[in-house]
């Protein structure tokens, strides 16, 4: 399902790079209609399966790595992150152990954000400028973890919020379009278009789960 996905997305030439996500936000970019593909937890299977599939079609994605998990069972070790950077992939943030951030004190913060960016920025040689707050949801997120997130040196971070990117939003606070593996066939067509962007945000409104009626 996952390649037939990346196939028709990329024969529909929707595929945008991720550094194309800076211009989207502060409306530099020369073109504003795409998609990235971003990747949380870095199960052993993203590198495995997936990325050979995006490498197969031409395709970047930001990987998004728990530092105190890398290596352990559930989670890619060093060496497939750095690999992953040598093939044209982006490594991300995903916090060092996971937690709900703006339930964090400041000392914590600054380890959860500042310390798991050096640790990814040794282990892949690059720098890491994207994170992705663990949950994701509005709990997660605080005017703390903002200050936070900005004073480690990020200049993207992804919550797991519906919606669309566009021009002006808080590249601290980005949402994002979940794919779920339960998902009707027919919504990751209409979702990577657009034509579900409004229907989220009815949904959010009112406080209902995607496609729930």
């Amino acid at each position: 399902m996952f390649e037939k996905q990346i196939a028709w997305a990329a024969k529909e030439d929707l595929f945008i790079s991720p550094e194309s996500v800076a211009g989207v936000l502060n409306g530099s970019a020369g073109r504003t209609s795409g998609i990235i593909v971003t990747i949380d937890d870095c199960d052993p299977s993203v590198y495995a399966v997936a990325l050979p599939i995006l490498r197969k079609y031409g395709v970047e994605a930001v990987l998004f790595a728990i530092t105190d998990r890398i290596g352990s069972d559930n989670h890619m070790t060093a060496a497939q992150l750095k690999s992953s950077v040598d093939q044209g992939f982006v490594v991300g943030s995903h916090s060092r152990s996971h937690p709900h951030m703006a339930k964090l004190d400041a000392e914590q913060l600054q380890s959860e954000a500042a310390l798991s960016r050096r640790i990814l920025q040794d282990i892949t040689g690059s720098p890491v400028e994207m994170f992705a707050y663990p949950y994701g949801n509005k709990q997660s997120i605080s005017p703390e973890t903002r200050s936070a997130l900005e004073a480690a040196g990020y200049s993207i971070a992804f919550t797991s919020q519906m919606g669309a990117v566009t021009p002006g939003v808080d590249p601290l606070a980005v949402p994002r379009l979940n794919i779920e593996h339960g998902d009707p066939v027919w919504t990751f067509g209409a979702l990577c278009h657009g034509h579900l962007d409004d229907w989220d945000a009815a949904c959010r409104s009112l406080g209902l789960s995607r496609f729930q009626y």
